[in-house]
């Protein structure tokens, strides 16, 4: 036993060295300023490859473990990672250390835990000044997706996302406030239109003499989704820098695509560094599970599309001075609210199912 976990202490080392070693050369070539956008695009597509080397290296460790297989499977898997570190450049070994500790942006997001992540900013200006672009759509519009919402706890949101700036081309995000407290933070469900995959969003605001601390942290994401949400967010709140500063913003794409590899390379280390997860559900289970959460999400599109209804006829009776419209709006007032305990009651039971699936 012991051997066995000496060999799987050396395998992760080897993991984090060959990741950071290409990793912070390419920052280093970013810095420097002397390499072209040919060579940093090839750079970036090594990078990619490395790391998806690296998911299929993790992935096999974690059967043979499983598996409880000898040492020297092991020793085997710890020669072939030995063999790729040989091919990197001699410079790259020398200059890693110091790469890494030169290099290393201090806003880049962090990884809390397999399915949440979180990054702090500071954002110009107090928080009575930044607020409204977490809620007023008008300023949500400028940095994030074109929004809909109803500003109180219990109230729906729905984003709308140009088709070039999502995960997944995920273009269209529904939820439930959970939270909201003007100048102070804002919480909401996070399910996207094709998946019914639900996570949540959440944003923290802390005023510190000029400025305002922001700590943003989106939990319930499945593992192979970190490094994309990292990126996006990463570069959605440079967005949202840009705009509070009045400058003109960095373009998102590009920001995302050189995010990507270092945030793909922070993903593969942490999760080799966890401790080994449960069992997966059999496929007969998880199966069983996806369409139940299919059913879920036509559910939840139902629910939303009869409170849309509910709330264009209760303005239409507005109008309409009658005793006969007032009932109907207490009525409708009350079907309304049923709506919105099923929504989140969906919301639940969706949340329940991918924590089985993650």
């Amino acid at each position: 036993m012991e051997g066995t976990l000496a060999v799987v202490g050396f395998w992760l080392f080897m993991i984090a060295l060959v990741m950071k070693k290409p990793l912070m050369t390419f920052i280093e070539k970013q810095k420097d300023g002397g390499a072209s956008n040919g060579q940093i695009v090839q750079r970036l597509q090594q990078l990619e490859l490395l790391s998806q080397n690296m998911a299929k290296d993790l992935s096999e460790i974690r059967q043979i473990m499983q598996a409880q297989s000898t040492n020297d499977e092991l020793l085997k898997l710890k020669e072939n990672i030995e063999r790729r570190d040989d091919d990197l450049d001699e410079h790259d070994v020398e200059q890693s250390e110091k790469l890494l500790i030169e290099a290393t942006p201090a806003d880049l997001g962090a990884i809390v835990d397999k399915n949440t992540i979180r990054l702090e900013r500071t954002l110009p200006g107090s928080a009575d000044a930044v607020w409204k672009y977490f809620s007023d759509p008008n300023h949500l519009s400028e940095w994030l997706a074109q929004v809909n919402i109803q500003p109180h706890i219990g109230g729906r949101i729905e984003l709308n996302f140009d088709a070039n700036q999502t995960v997944d081309r995920v273009a269209r995000i529904r939820g439930l406030v959970s939270q909201f407290h003007p100048s102070d933070s804002i919480a909401y469900s996070w399910i996207d239109n094709q998946t019914a995959l639900q996570s949540h969003v959440s944003f923290e605001l802390t005023e510190d003499e000029d400025d305002t601390k922001l700590v943003l942290t989106h939990t319930g994401l499945p593992e192979s989704k970190l490094a994309e949400f990292l990126a996006v967010w990463h570069a959605r709140l440079d967005l949202l820098i840009a705009r509070l500063r009045n400058l003109i913003p960095s373009d998102f794409s590009a920001t995302v695509q050189k995010l990507l590899p270092i945030y793909s390379a922070m993903v593969v280390t942490a999760v080799v560094s966890a401790a080994p997860t449960s069992a997966a559900v059999s496929q007969e289970s998880y199966h069983t599970m996806q369409t139940e959460r299919s059913h879920l999400l036509t559910k939840y599109d139902n629910h939303w599309r009869d409170a849309d209804e509910l709330e264009k006829e209760i303005v239409r009776l507005k109008h309409d001075n009658s005793s006969s419209a007032e009932q109907a709006i207490d009525r409708l007032d009350q079907k309304l609210k049923n709506e919105y305990r099923d929504l989140h009651q969906i919301e639940l039971d969706i949340r329940e199912l991918d924590k089985a699936l993650l």
